[in-house]
């Protein structure tokens, strides 16, 4: 693979793409920070350290600042470039996404479990990406950690990985447009590069952020910074004192865990993949924040609403705050080029939460159910009797429930399917009263109007569009799948529509997380 050194392939965690892991020589030049710090002689002195600098009246970060010097070299930097497995997909790949992740983690943030994978779902929907560990983490180089891993090189390193991709100096597929994507401090890391090379990223996603960093102090004193070669000698024992780690897993819940919103098994592959940061990081966390007045592309901000690092656990507090990101650090950027998202249910480690989008659809049978490799990384499709007991395990495992299509013939008894619907409901129906209690509830009924059936229908068609293309040019099964979807198209434009006849239950007032049932009918008319 051109431009790695100890390339060697592998497969993403979803199997969606072919990946190769090696080392990139990236040359950087930076005007770091001259800090007046000594490493910590012990965890004492460590945590005195930041007692000090979150303590009322604080000067240590003013008396710490010594000047600036030139810090420059090549660095190792360890990454995974990922593309669709599938060749026709992969033929056609043109953008990759860079992928620069927060503090405490390593690249493999991106790309967690089946279904928790970023680099699966961007493959499917045709992208590259590039996962890197920083510098000062994981595979990378670790170079002095006060005076050199510093906001102000990691910010030229991915510049320098920037110019590499634009160069084609690396994969030889012919990556023509770049993504800067980043989350928490990564996303910092991103508006740092776009304020100073504002060309290089035809797009940026920002994700776990705000524009502010006035919360981070308390972040940072709730992971308890423990000294990484005394808190797990066996893989930091060779580095120096100023490396270091989250303390443990009640520290990393406390600020990127939202409960229950999470699996425990995710949860700790998070806490046993806990990586590396620095002294020189956190003393020069905001230098690098400043507006990217000449950056002009597309905007995206993802954040989960109960985010502590940024929002301290409410994003809508006293509004939705980041709405306030494109003002500020994005002037440039017209606001059709601008959205944001805020994700329901997460917190700050948004792609280890169940809420980072699972789909889970359930029939009688599996006969008309579009093969799982057609479908999307976070949907699964499988067989459920509905008058059977429903298993244990699917009760107040879901957020959202939407029961369609149910058909009882005459004379069969409906009581095993109430109970059924009633027992999924559950952990809705708790979050209703737990929020404020159950003040009222009404249905509502909304018929399709004729003079919306046609675009109603012609929306439902654009709905499977991602899925057509994945089965386009296959043979047999998708060959028949894309003939009926085509001739359905053609009924439409002669004047067949669908009718979604809805019953729609809910609780008013709203409650923070809206949560609604859904029953639809369908008919079809000519």
């Amino acid at each position: 693979m051109q431009g790695f050194r100890g390339a060697h392939p592998y497969n993403s965690a979803g199997k969606h793409t072919v990946c190769v892991n090696g080392d990139l020589s990236v040359p950087a030049s930076a005007t770091n920070a001259i800090l007046k710090l000594s490493s910590p002689t012990n965890q004492y002195n460590a945590t005195e350290i930041f007692q000090e600098l979150f303590q009322a009246g604080s000067t240590i970060a003013q008396r710490a600042q010594g000047g600036t010097r030139t810090v420059q070299g090549t660095y190792r930097i360890n990454g995974n470039l990922c593309l669709p497995a599938d060749p026709a997909k992969r033929s056609q790949v043109r953008t990759v996404q860079i992928l620069t992740h927060g503090v405490g983690l390593e690249k493999s943030y991106w790309d967690i479990a089946p279904g928790y994978s970023h680099v699966d779902a961007a493959a499917t929907a045709g992208y590259a990406t590039f996962a890197y560990d920083r510098l000062g983490v994981g595979q990378s180089d670790h170079p002095d950690p006060i005076q050199q891993v510093q906001t102000f090189l990691e910010v030229e390193i991915l510049h320098g990985l920037a110019t590499l991709f634009r160069a084609k100096k690396i994969d030889g597929h012919g990556l023509t447009n770049i993504i800067g994507v980043g989350h928490s401090f990564g996303s910092i890391l991103q508006v740092g590069a776009n304020s100073k090379y504002p060309k290089d990223f035809d797009g940026v996603v920002l994700t776990a952020f705000t524009n502010t960093l006035s919360n981070l102090p308390y972040t940072v004193l709730a992971n308890n910074p423990a000294i990484a070669a005394l808190n797990q000698p066996s893989r930091f024992g060779q580095l120096p004192y100023g490396y270091l780690v989250h303390n443990d897993a009640i520290a990393i819940q406390e600020v990127y865990f939202r409960y229950p919103y999470f699996d425990s098994t995710i949860f700790q592959n998070q806490v046993d993949r806990k990586d590396t940061y620095t002294l020189g990081e956190v003393f020069t966390n905001g230098g690098v924040l400043t507006p990217a007045t000449e950056y002009t592309g597309p905007l995206d901000v993802v954040t989960g609403v109960y985010d502590y690092s940024f929002c301290l656990g409410n994003c809508l507090y006293p509004d939705n705050q980041l709405v306030k990101v494109k003002p500020s650090l994005y002037p440039a950027v017209n606001n059709t080029k601008a959205e944001v998202y805020l994700v329901p249910d997460n917190g700050h480690y948004l792609n280890a939460h169940t809420s980072a989008g699972k789909l889970d659809g359930y029939d009688i049978s599996s006969s008309q159910v579009p093969p799982q490799p057609w479908l999307p990384t976070n949907v699964s499709l499988v067989t459920l009797d509905a008058l059977a007991e429903i298993p244990d395990s699917h009760v107040g495992k879901y957020d959202v429930i939407h029961i369609g299509l149910l058909v009882l013939v005459a004379g069969d008894d409906p009581l095993p399917l109430l109970r059924n619907v009633i027992r999924l409901l559950i952990r809705s129906l708790k979050k209703m009263v737990c929020n404020g209690g159950l003040v009222d509830v009404r249905a509502h009924q909304f018929s399709i109007l004729d003079e919306i059936a046609h675009p109603w229908t012609h929306m439902h068609f654009l709905s499977v569009g991602e899925l057509n293309k994945n089965v386009e040019n296959s043979d047999g099964d998708a060959k028949e799948w894309w003939d009926l979807y085509t001739i359905a198209i053609d009924e439409a434009r002669n004047g067949a529509s669908t009718r979604m006849g809805m019953v729609v239950a809910l609780r008013l007032p709203l409650p923070p997380s809206n949560h609604m049932f859904l029953l639809n009918l369908i008919r079809i008319r000519e």
